[in-house]
């Protein structure tokens, strides 16, 4: 009795998981409305057209970060996780690196600026592509000092950096599109300049917080890089499970239904601010823990987190209607379809983002990549079979699809790794809910003091 009663309160033996988790939680609600009027400027100002050419040009310089991340920010997380290292190294490292691989990466992306804008961005200025490569060095430098941050558990840290991010794209899209009238080239500016914003914004938090002087660490790269790696290519097939499809639409359908896709896309993922919350948490946590201790914490927040977004899906569901009338108009109605048939897959992917981050804290960091690799190839044969076929519906079913079969995958993964039954992992207990609303009501008491 007493070890049962031990582990039912496993959840919230750690005050400070669950207060990061509520906190990273609460700053993606704050900047939720800050993305929203972002995206209503820009598709009230533009129209499904220009937003479309916005949204395409945004997606670029973020696959080009990502492949050029090369792996350093799960290595880093897991290692400072670990206290095998020091912030200050990882963060001197991700300095280092951001500028040297963000060159290569720009060189690349404009000896190569013929192919890519007459064939995977269809239909985009080549002014817009350069302004947009240009970000690359600060969006690296930006995603290595966010995983550093997330490595040391210094949430507050990590989630005023984002609050900075969202904040400087609002500022920079009202200042280019709304003051200056500078149109779709306003909007892609405001995307850089932000980048570069945000990137110094997070230097100055390393410089507040640093011991000594600017230390880059070989052996931490080289520790970092092995352990990374192995993650890597699982994050870039799980970017192009969630991008691919954006892609397919412009080579088929054009800017305009890429425009509507996307906004249905953005909407839908809204979802994803739940299982995100607690999986940032749960990577640093779970590196800290012995198996069994692991195991049991991961199981309670997986049942939990997938409540939460189970309701949540059929709350977006009855107001996405009204929601996409108010903020953006009835020339976004074609939306509504994708949107919804995206929710059932939205839902299963935040499984497989909870339990990726629990097996990569247990040393398995491949486990994203068998995932996302097996999903998307589900991803490009449907999507290739079905956008032709049913336009951006067809995106939206191969995505769910696509996505669904991850979570299958991770659960069966890791309910064998752990022992842990599919109850244990998927059904909420009693005990469940009257810890919630214990630890809640003492989160409220504090709070009033």
């Amino acid at each position: 009795m007493e070890n049962t009663s031990k582990k039912s309160h496993l959840f919230f033996t750690s005050n400070k998981y669950f207060k990061d988790s509520s906190l990273t939680f609460l700053t993606q609600i704050v900047n939720l409305p800050i993305g929203i009027i972002t995206g209503v400027i820009i598709a009230r100002t533009f129209g499904p057209q220009g937003k479309g050419v916005i949204d395409l040009v945004k997606l670029f310089p973020f696959l080009l970060a990502l492949f050029g991340s090369l792996g350093f920010e799960p290595g880093n997380v897991y290692l400072l996780g670990k206290q095998a290292y020091s912030f200050k190294n990882a963060e001197s490292n991700s300095l280092a690196l951001s500028v040297g691989i963000g060159i290569i990466l720009i060189f690349c992306a404009f000896i190569s600026r013929k192919w890519l804008v007459t064939n995977v961005l269809k239909g985009i200025t080549p002014l817009y592509f350069y302004l947009a490569i240009i970000s690359v060095p600060f969006l690296l430098f930006i995603r290595y000092s966010i995983a550093n941050f997330q490595g040391i558990s210094e949430f507050k840290k990590l989630n005023l950096l984002n609050f900075a991010n969202s904040v400087s794209r609002l500022m920079f899209i009202i200042l280019f599109v709304v003051i200056l009238k500078w149109g779709v080239y306003g909007g892609v500016l405001s995307f850089t300049i932000s980048a570069i914003a945000t990137s110094a914004f997070a230097s100055f938090i390393f410089l507040e917080i640093r011991t000594s002087k600017f230390s880059p660490n070989i052996s931490l790269m080289k520790d970092s890089f092995n352990y990374g790696i192995k993650a890597h290519i699982g994050n870039v097939f799980q970017f192009f499970n969630y991008r691919f499809d954006i892609f397919i639409v412009s080579y088929f359908l054009g800017l305009k239904e890429v425009g509507f896709y996307a906004l249905a896309v953005v909407i839908a993922e809204l979802l994803w601010y739940i299982p995100m919350a607690f999986s940032v948490t749960l990577f640093p946590k779970i590196a800290g823990l012995d198996a069994i201790k692991a195991n049991e914490f991961t199981a309670k927040v997986c049942r939990t987190v997938l409540l939460i977004t189970i309701g949540g899906a059929f709350f977006l569901a009855a107001i996405s209607k009204p929601l996409v009338f108010i903020l953006y108009g009835k020339i976004f109605y074609p939306s509504l379809t994708p949107l919804r048939i995206l929710l059932p897959g939205i839902v299963t992917l935040g499984l497989t983002k909870l339990l990726t981050s629990h097996l990569a804290g247990r040393g398995k960091p491949y486990s994203i990549t068998y995932l996302s690799g097996i999903s998307l190839v589900f991803t490009v044969f449907l999507d290739f079979i079905l956008i032709p076929k049913w336009g951006i519906a067809g995106a939206a079913f191969a995505t769910t699809v696509s996505y669904t079969i991850s979570g299958v995958l991770a659960v069966l993964w890791f309910t064998k790794d752990s022992q842990k039954s599919l109850r244990d992992t998927l059904i909420p207990r009693k005990s469940d809910l009257r810890e919630y609303k214990k630890h809640f009501l003492n989160i409220f008491k504090k709070t009033r003091l």
